[in-house]
């Protein structure tokens, strides 16, 4: 009798049902006619110039008088409390300004410990700083309750790091139990949409007691006193902190129907189980691997069997089944593959050749997955070892791309055709760098065309047959501008190739800004122009050049993409492109090729233009109506969005 209901699961659809339903035209919409997209506009003007004003004190800092650096962030605090009682802000401008204000707190108090050198432990920092944060939850703001949840935890961590409480790991793990309740408790009451942040919370927490369990079975503590509590003690102290929170969480979940949540949340604890057996269990080489696998499967299924058994009608049952597919598949391709050399090239070969056989076909869910790891896993082996066994990188880029034809010729999980894109991408990159002599404008001319390449991918989108890997496509595009961000910024590379890398950072950007022109006309050709008016097409235009020659055209690629994700209302991209912002006004600071005045300058001019852009758009849309953007034939896909044609004041 088998452990999960037999059914074979048809080839995905070429197109999503959304879609073929919409007899899409004109699917690469960027979706520069919505409201929320000019309001996101106007938040990220109100970003880059919050963040201008801090690389202008950064590079003025030590220049100044004590009493103006403590001015400043207090000031700016004043400020944003001020400006966030205006009552034409929408909620989601006002607590944005809500978030700067919450940080400005924290700036606040840490010029205050600089300056007068106060001695105090950095816990005492946190912890006034997370109280003085609940005053600002006097409205229901998730970012600022995510503030305070991070700095609340951080303080109650450094609590027992800097004290004399630090002999106890009792007092520790109950303290940071009982406040993730807490933080649980009221993200489920006030704030819904961070249930998926606190599964992954409460699964880290878990597999972090189950080490805590293992250290103290094994006779060792954590603290860094001598511990006066028993082992066998604490050991059940770490095994309840592993079980309690997420069965917790569990039956919340499961009480509220909530059957996604209650699948991911299940599939957590039962990985976090399985790393506390697999930690206790003996190890005997290569066969060990093989019990694991085995092991591995039977637990997962029988997890799956536990969730259809809640949720009859579910589907989330796959969630258990892929996380034991891909463990299973990774403990059989470390069995296979443990044989270095030429031994493990070809099984990797095989491995890759049957899963890629098995794929063609329809599947059960659990094969399919199982399928797609060994796929993985036999590709990986089969390349890196053919570059060890060759010894020539022109070979290992030829047969990843020939790799990466035939795992596309399947049509694949978009995830699986993302790692395809980066692996390919990675080692077209490291052949340019590593056997290239020299760095010339040859090479970086060389970079930025593969950039550039990958990038118009984007266009793929115009073809409704290759709609379903969306997320694969913009993702990578990410991918690509947080590579090509990092190697620019010399963070990421030893001193001497950073040094090297700067001094040739003219040629480099002069080849990546006549790929941006060339893409940017591609763009506005086959995307833009059939949907916006002529003025507002010309405006875009005059945009976009403009912070290509401040030398942030990344920022206005990763713009489109946020668009697109608020026109499809794709929550996943959604958060991608929110990070990717983030990420990269963040990685701006670490920029060698600009000075910190050079960079307060521009980026301030830059919040400027997307203030100003913000505003104009919003005047058209009010003048013509929600129309004021469009032209008067028009062909754009239906929209999916409900507020398409309502402007809201920003």
């Amino acid at each position: 009798m088998s452990l999960i209901p037999k059914s074979v699961s048809p080839p995905p659809p070429l197109l999503p049902l959304s879609v073929q339903s919409l007899s899409v035209k004109q699917p690469l919409d960027f979706g520069l006619n919505q409201a929320k997209f000019i309001q996101h506009l106007a938040i990220l003007g109100v970003a880059l110039i919050a963040v201008s004003g801090l690389y202008f004190i950064a590079a003025n800092w030590f220049g100044l008088d004590q009493s103006v650096r403590l001015m400043i962030p207090q000031a700016l605090l004043l400020l944003t409390a001020i400006l966030s009682l205006l009552p034409r802000w929408s909620p989601t401008v006002r607590s944005v300004i809500h978030m700067v204000a919450g940080l400005m707190i924290g700036l606040s108090l840490a010029v205050i410990g600089q300056i007068y050198q106060t001695g105090a432990d950095s816990f005492w920092l946190f912890a006034i700083w997370s109280v003085l944060l609940v005053g600002w939850l006097y409205r229901r703001n998730i970012g600022v309750f995510v503030l305070w949840c991070v700095i609340s935890q951080l303080a109650l961590y450094l609590f027992f790091e800097q004290t004399p409480y630090q002999a106890s790991d009792l007092l520790t793990i109950v303290s940071i139990n009982a406040l993730l309740l807490l933080q649980f408790w009221l993200a489920q009451r006030y704030y819904p949409a961070l249930k998926y942040v606190f599964i992954v919370a409460i699964t880290a927490l878990s597999v972090a007691s189950v080490f805590g369990f293992d250290a103290r079975i094994e006779g060792h503590s954590y603290s860094y006193l001598e511990d006066t509590i028993p082992n066998q003690v604490m050991a059940g102290v770490f095994a309840v902190s592993a079980l309690a929170l997420p069965l917790y969480a569990i039956w919340q979940f499961y009480r509220q129907q909530q059957s996604i949540a209650t699948s991911l949340m299940v599939s957590g604890l039962g990985g976090s189980l399985f790393v506390a057996l697999w930690m206790q269990l003996p190890f005997y080489g290569t066969s060990s691997y093989f019990v694991l696998g085995i092991l591995v499967l039977i637990w997962f299924a029988l997890i799956a069997r536990l969730i259809i058994r809640l949720f009859p009608k579910g589907r989330f049952h796959q969630v258990p089944l892929a996380l034991g597919a891909w463990m299973a598949g990774l403990f059989f391709s470390a069995m296979f593959l443990s044989v270095w050399g030429t031994a493990s090239m070809i099984i990797g070969a095989i491995l890759f050749a049957v899963s890629l056989l098995l794929l063609r076909k329809p599947l059960h869910d659990f094969m399919r997955y199982l399928a797609y790891c060994l796929l993985v896993c036999g590709q990986t082996a089969m390349i890196v070892h053919l570059g060890v066994e060759t010894s020539s990188l022109l070979m290992v880029v030829f047969a990843q791309l020939i790799c990466t034809a035939l795992v596309l010729s399947i049509r694949p999980h978009w995830v699986l055709m993302l790692l395809e894109l980066i692996a390919s991408y990675m080692v077209i990159c490291g052949y340019l760098f590593i056997e290239v002599d020299g760095y010339d404008n040859l090479v970086f001319g060389a970079l930025a065309v593969v950039d550039w390449l990958f990038l118009s991918l984007i266009f793929l989108l115009l073809k409704p047959v290759v709609w379903q890997y969306r997320r694969a496509i913009w993702l990578m595009a990410i991918v690509v501008i947080g590579i090509s961000v990092a190697l620019r910024s010399g963070k990421w590379l030893d001193f001497e190739m950073s040094r090297l890398l700067v001094n040739w950072l003219t040629p480099l950007s002069s080849w990546h800004l006549l790929g941006f022109v060339l893409w940017l006309g591609g763009v506005f050709y086959y995307a833009l122009r059939p949907q916006l008016k002529l003025p507002v097409q010309l405006l875009w235009i005059g945009f976009a050049l403009m912070l290509a020659v401040l030398g942030y055209h990344e920022l206005f690629i990763l713009l489109l993409g946020l668009g697109f994700a608020l026109r499809r209302q794709d929550k996943l991209l959604y958060g991608a492109f929110v990070l990717a912002l983030i990420g990269y006004l963040w990685q701006l600071y670490y920029r060698l090729d600009v000075e910190f005045l050079t960079k307060s300058l521009t980026i301030f001019g830059s919040g400027l233009a997307f203030l100003l852009l913000a505003w104009l758009l919003n005047t058209l849309v009010h003048k013509g109506g929600g129309e004021g953007l469009l032209p008067k034939s028009s062909d754009n896909t239906p929209s999916t969005d409900k507020d398409e044609n309502h402007a809201t004041a920003i």
